[in-house]
């Protein structure tokens, strides 16, 4: 430790060094101690206090940001990056991997880089796109704990880029609806849970199922999303379009003349450059799918005795 400030070191292992800090301690703190670093010891700390520092997000945090989604909350990680959870139209293999799915990227390493755990316990995802986070009920959430260094070592290949734990609120008692709808233009989300728990002696029990609805909208919604051929040339455009380009010929097949666009690729609403008629197929995309999500999550926790 190369610090200047005065600090002490505690080391619990022998009992020379406890009694080395037993002497020193009063001239310690008749000037102030500043900082205590503990190491070697069993007592408890909190997550930010740890090796590994955890970043914490309690239910009344979430309630602050107004309860947001699950991928809305994951988007306000600064640790984060990358996130999947929109359309996701273009990069789908298979079904799994379509509207509707959001994943966690921490650092930018890749969804399948970044463990997802429920209550402390792995969760089944793919080598190629990680866990599929939209399948957990918000309203269930009690704390959200981020891991945001790599935790390959603890946790294997999965956890380069952290650890995400989503802790369900196992201390609800009672019954609780929630409704909410946010609407922006053309588009909007519509989202409705309910969630019951109940707790006895030693036991509790808790049920909550959500449904969520996703407005479509509409690539030709957004004027900034469809740019002319000369503004962005990778805006999806393709060669090939009806109209498309034509090699006159003559009765043998041999070529007489190079590449010829229909004489109405202009005026059809496509764009003649280079010598093909082009045509722009995200006229027919969508920025948003629309998208129907039905969630149902339940634990029952029971304390068989003292130590299980």
């Amino acid at each position: 430790m190369t610090r200047l400030k005065k600090k002490l070191l505690l080391a619990g292992f022998a009992m020379a060094g406890t009694m080395a800090m037993q002497s020193t301690l009063p001239a310690f703190a008749e000037e102030g101690m500043e900082e205590v670093v503990v190491t070697g010891s069993y007592i408890k700390g909190t997550p930010k206090d740890a090796a590994l520092p955890v970043e914490v997000l309690s239910r009344q945090d979430l309630e602050d940001f107004g309860d947001p989604s699950i991928i809305e909350m994951v988007r306000n990680l600064g640790v984060t990056s990358g996130n999947a959870g929109e359309t996701n139209q273009f990069a789908s293999v298979g079904q799994a991997a379509g509207s509707g799915v959001a994943l966690v990227n921490l650092r930018g390493l890749g969804a399948e880089r970044t463990l997802v755990l429920i209550n402390g316990r792995r969760q089944v995802g793919t080598t190629t796109l990680g866990v599929d986070i939209n399948s957990i009920p918000s309203s269930s959430i009690g704390r959200v704990e981020v891991l945001k260094d790599g935790a390959a070592a603890l946790y294997g290949s999965d956890a380069i880029g952290g650890v995400v734990n989503f802790i369900t609120r196992d201390d609800f008692e009672g019954f609780e609806v929630r409704i909410a709808n946010q609407f922006i233009q053309d588009s909007g989300d519509q989202e409705a849970s309910v969630m019951y728990g109940y707790a006895g002696d030693g036991w509790n029990f808790t049920v909550a199922g959500e449904y969520d609805h996703r407005d479509e909208l509409r690539v030709k919604d957004r004027s900034w999303a469809l740019l002319p051929f000369s503004a962005n040339t990778q805006g999806g455009w393709s060669s090939i379009g009806n109209p498309g380009t034509f090699l006159p010929a003559i009765g043998n097949g041999t070529i007489i003349a190079g590449f010829n666009p229909d004489p109405n690729c202009d005026a059809l609403g496509n764009t003649n450059a280079a010598g093909f008629c082009r045509f722009q197929y995200t006229n027919f995309d969508n920025l948003i799918e629309d998208t129907d999500t039905y969630k149902v999550f339940t634990t029952l926790n029971y304390d068989i005795n003292d130590a299980t």
